[in-house]
């Protein structure tokens, strides 16, 4: 029982500095958030140009986006075009290249009629891929145009404020 007696006196002791503790606790918080209320009610001008420039530049990056998007969909429906009219193209001259061969009378008739076709074929190929190579680089170097210059513009930007 003598232990139990000791305890509660050391408990006793201490519950005083412990009440000063939390007490000075409570003024420090206080003091805290009586400074950030201040802050926030006097208003920061350094990050409300912050938030302005974020927002503008929020804003650049989305027109950017869009319109690289409109210039990519505008681009590949041409890529469409392009291709579509290569594939009719040879499906014609395919379906002329049949008739020939049916109407040769004999088989180096056949075989030449045959070669004819196939070096037309392999004209045609290496021309359309040609065409929709150089399209597709246009396309996307022309879509992909408002993004670099969000990009070259946040570039020059960050390189200004790291300079000032």
């Amino acid at each position: 029982m003598a232990t139990k007696t000791k305890k509660k006196a050391v408990s006793k002791k201490a519950a005083p500095k412990t009440a000063k503790k939390a007490s000075k606790a409570r003024s420090g918080q206080k003091q805290t958030t009586q400074v950030m209320e201040n802050i926030m009610l006097q208003g920061n001008p350094q990050y409300d140009k912050f938030a302005k420039d974020a927002t503008k530049g929020s804003k650049e990056q989305s027109d950017a986006f869009m319109a690289s998007g409109t210039m990519f969909m505008k681009g590949f429906e041409d890529i469409a075009k392009a291709y579509m009219g290569w594939a009719q193209s040879s499906a014609d001259k395919n379906a002329q290249a049949a008739k020939s061969m049916l109407s040769c009378k004999t088989i180096n008739e056949f075989t030449e009629t045959q070669n004819k076709w196939a070096q037309e074929n392999f004209d045609d190929l290496m021309a359309g891929a040609t065409k929709l190579s150089e399209l597709s680089v246009k396309v996307t170097t022309e879509a992909f145009e408002p993004i670099n210059d969000q990009v070259n513009k946040g570039i020059k930007k960050a390189t200004e404020s790291v300079a000032a």
